[in-house]
């Protein structure tokens, strides 16, 4: 791990900041279709569309058969599929610092699906950015890896607000980096920086 201050804002970025002397914003919009997000939906895809085909071949029959018991993971598949194709195109993501406090909040249409409690300012003990990395899983022929993207936490006592990540909020390691020193810079603490694990 090593401290540093660092970042400029991306170009391209769609993540807008808002800040002054009494408070910090940072407002996350969906991180939209990517070939990652399209690759990671093709097994729900694929459970979805078992589903209708079930559906339709236990219309065409009186008999209980052996589809039926398919019926319940193709469900499961459409859940899933729905859930990754709104939270990519639509959850919305804002980050609020101010004097007192600190709120992660997500929202979907208007509405919020999920708010992760307050937590008090003066609690926030460390800010952490973690770079993209690959975790390795198995051995011999079963090994695997699994891409992670980069991800800011911040440790606020004994619970901790995440942004990136596996949270699928923000995929670009550029983004992360740039708002986790302009958190780091508006908090006045340092930035501590976790490098990619050596293989």
């Amino acid at each position: 791990m090593r401290t540093t201050d660092f970042g400029n804002k991306p170009f391209d970025t769609k993540i807008q900041i808002t800040k002054s002397g009494d408070f910090f914003d940072a407002y996350i919009p969906p991180i939209g279709a990517n070939p990652v997000i399209l690759s990671a939906s093709i097994f729900p895809a694929i459970l979805s569309g078992f589903s209708i085909w079930n559906w339709n071949a236990n219309q065409s029959t009186s008999l209980i058969n052996i589809s039926s018991w398919f019926l319940l993971p193709s469900f499961v598949g459409i859940g899933l599929f729905a859930y990754i194709w709104l939270s990519i195109l639509f959850v919305k993501t804002y980050l609020r610092i101010d004097r007192h406090e600190i709120s992660l909040t997500k929202t979907l249409f208007g509405q919020k699906i999920s708010r992760q409690p307050p937590a008090p300012k003066r609690e926030i003990t460390k800010i952490i950015f973690t770079h993209e990395h690959t975790v390795y899983f198995g051995t011999g022929f079963g090994v695997g890896q699994r891409q992670i993207p980069a991800e800011l936490k911040l440790h606020v006592g004994t619970i901790s607000i995440s942004v990136g990540g596996n949270k699928g909020d923000i995929k670009n390691e550029v983004e992360v980096e740039w708002l986790a020193s302009e958190v780091s810079e508006w908090l006045d603490k340092p930035l501590t920086v976790v490098e990619p694990p050596a293989r």
